[in-house]
């Protein structure tokens, strides 16, 4: 068995002289065991090593051979590669030839005349050393390669902008994605020159500090605005990070741009919402305070004055007044909940637009005789009909007039008119002289919240947005025109126009006041005040009337009573109004259960319905809907 220090040579030498020479001079040089493999020729010694499970430690090549030369030889041995399969060193008679062997591949030669012992074995131990350090030279090339390669394709493969910087802050290369979101047609312009050199000139200097930063070892990022070459507005998330080399050294650095552009939008728009918010709150705040101030003044007034019936009438007429500001300002901000929940259903029908528009004229005659307004109303098709919700239409239009009266000076001008246009759609106009818009006012003004840049003189800036929602839900449309601040605005509403012989449904007159079949009414609401003013109401209504203030006494309050109708809150201690209407159910099966609740949503609905209550009123309830209720009510009762 071979020794582990045995040293394996091949000696390719045709002359059996010289190969006697250096077997007796390397046997003497060396202090190690040497086993030898001999070829004569090129031809043995390159099929020797084909079939050879093991290469040699080394080859000692002769220049001339009788079939080829050490040059052909040493280019077998590379095999197209870099190395020859083992360190060689060429044995030759001319230090002139053997100079070409080192290009060729050779580790070293040594000339036969000038061969000794030592020397030859220096030469040998020589070129494994070299061949050592070539291979491994070789193999961090290769995987600085690789390495490279890697880097490359990462780089391209990138979605972001990537760019390679050096020392001096100068761009080394771009990514291909880099150069589509720059739109830049052509790479070249921005290689060799600073970066920051592309950068607005307020972000240079940050550009700079994250280059300097990054080349000290530091991870630099920062979020900055830069267009394109093309213009295109764009916002940047850039990273910018130190590439290490072996030693250790910095030379250049990564800046990794990422397009924010969409999320920025998105956040900035978020923020105007936040604020536009903030200030729809203190504005609502602010038109809730109103009224009460009056209302409360008033009822002191009342109180002081209990046999002034002239003044307790007047005072009574100024309260409905800010009543009535205040459900209609809680109505559009339901509206708009229920808009946007899809909860509101249009009642379609064909309506005639001529009394529609004298209702909404109407509806705000005392707003526009209070400011002295002088409103001209022209209607060009007085005998047009159209599908739509009667109530929901005069509501967009009384809404457009209201706005128009409360943006338009004393005495101002307001201009109502109803056309017709070749796509046969209808017009609607509204025109004031008033305070105009401002035109970066005009692309939002029809946004929830959204007042202006100072603010309404009135109102919470939902009117408008229930307006387009309305409108929208009719099929049609709605714009805004305005010269600026101080010229007027106009909103025009296209609407479809019915086609076809439909008939207008006669309004059916108002229900006359029903002998209510109802003697007993049980009231249950933890809020006092709300509780009691609703058993005056019933009384009031001719009915016997009953109230508790928690769900608990409820109960027992409706065994005892036998009501016939039952207003339960929901929100009450001791017991829920779910819990107290599933008992009361149990009680009095044939009894009509109305829930009074501050919440409205589908969910809190169908939990009504599942408790056995018959209908579901979300609070304030007016006592035109009180009264509605009972004409209801009545009614299931004679159908059951």
């Amino acid at each position: 068995m071979e020794a582990p220090d045995t040293l394996h040579l091949l000696l390719i030498e045709d002359s059996p002289d010289d190969r006697v020479d250096v077997r007796r001079m390397l046997l003497q040089g060396s202090e190690r065991r040497i086993r030898f493999s001999e070829a004569t020729s090129g031809a043995e010694a390159l099929r020797m090593l084909a079939e050879s499970e093991r290469v040699p430690d080394c080859i000692l090549l002769d220049f001339n051979l009788p079939d080829m030369d050490a040059i052909e030889i040493l280019g077998h041995l590379r095999a197209g590669g870099e190395l020859t399969l083992c360190p060689v060193v060429v044995l030759t008679g001319s230090t002139n030839s053997g100079s070409a062997v080192l290009p060729a591949g050779a580790q070293d030669y040594l000339s036969k005349r000038w061969a000794s012992p030592e020397i030859l074995v220096r030469a040998i131990e020589n070129a494994r050393e070299r061949y050592a350090l070539a291979v491994e030279r070789k193999r961090a090339a290769d995987l600085l390669r690789v390495s490279e390669e890697f880097s490359r394709t990462v780089l391209q493969s990138s979605p972001d902008c990537v760019k390679v910087i050096d020392r001096s802050g100068r761009i080394i290369s771009l990514n291909e994605p880099g150069r589509c979101l720059l739109e830049l047609d052509d790479p070249s312009v921005m290689v060799g020159r600073e970066w920051a050199s592309f950068w607005p000139e307020g972000s240079v200097h940050e550009v700079r500090a994250a280059v300097e930063g990054a080349l000290k070892g530091e991870l630099i990022r920062f979020r900055q605005y830069s267009p394109t070459f093309k213009g295109t507005a764009k916002w940047w998330d850039v990273q910018v990070s130190p590439v290490l080399r072996a030693d250790g050294s910095i030379d250049t650095v990564v800046a990794v741009s990422r397009d924010i552009t969409e999320s920025k939008r998105v956040e900035m728009h978020l923020a105007e919402i936040s604020q536009r918010k903030d200030e729809f709150l203190a504005m609502l705040a602010h038109e809730l305070r109103n009224p009460l101030a009056p209302l409360l003044t008033g009822m002191e007034v009342i109180l002081a004055s209990p046999g002034d019936t002239e003044r307790v009438n007047r005072i009574a007429g100024m309260m409905k007044r800010q009543i009535d500001q205040m459900s209609h300002l809680i109505d559009d901000l339901l509206d708009v909940s229920r808009i946007n929940s899809g909860k509101i259903e249009l009642q379609m029908s064909p309506v005639f637009l001529d009394a529609v528009l004298k209702q909404s004229v109407e509806a705000t005659h005392p707003l526009v005789e209070r400011s002295r307004h002088q409103l001209t109303v022209r209607n060009d098709v007085p005998e047009l009909m159209l599908t739509g919700d009667h109530h929901r239409l005069a509501q967009v239009i009384s809404n457009l007039l209201t706005n128009a009266a409360k943006y338009t000076p004393d005495g101002g001008k307001i201009e109502l008119t109803a056309t017709t246009d070749a796509d046969g759609m209808l017009n609607i106009s509204v025109k004031d002289n008033g305070k105009g818009i401002a035109p970066e006012h005009q692309v939002r003004i029809f946004d929830l919240f959204d007042q202006g840049a100072s603010g309404p003189k009135d109102g919470l800036g939902i009117g408008l947005t229930l307006v387009k929602s309305l409108v929208s839900m009719h099929g049609g449309s709605i714009a805004v025109r305005s010269e600026g601040e101080g010229k007027g605005s106009e909103f025009i509403v296209k609407l479809p126009i019915l086609t076809g012989g439909a008939a207008v449904e006669e309004e059916k007159p108002p229900l006359p006041k029903e002998e209510p079949s109802f003697k007993r009414v049980l009231v249950a609401d933890d809020g006092k005040a709300t509780a009691d003013i609703l058993g005056m109401f019933f009384e009031m209504e001719g009915m016997s009337c009953r109230v508790v203030y928690d769900g608990g006494e409820a109960v027992e309050e409706a065994r005892r009573f036998k009501p016939d109708l039952l207003c339960f809150d929901i929100g009450m201690p001791v017991l829920n109004g779910y819990e107290a209407a599933r008992r009361v159910r149990e009680i009095l099966p044939d009894a009509y259960l109305v829930a009074l609740s501050g919440w409205g949503a589908e969910e809190d609905r169908r939990k009504s319905e599942l408790a056995g209550f018959d209908e579901h009123l979300v609070k304030p309830v007016g006592p035109d809907e009180l009264r509605h209720l009972l004409r209801r009510a009545f009614r299931a009762s004679q159908e059951g």
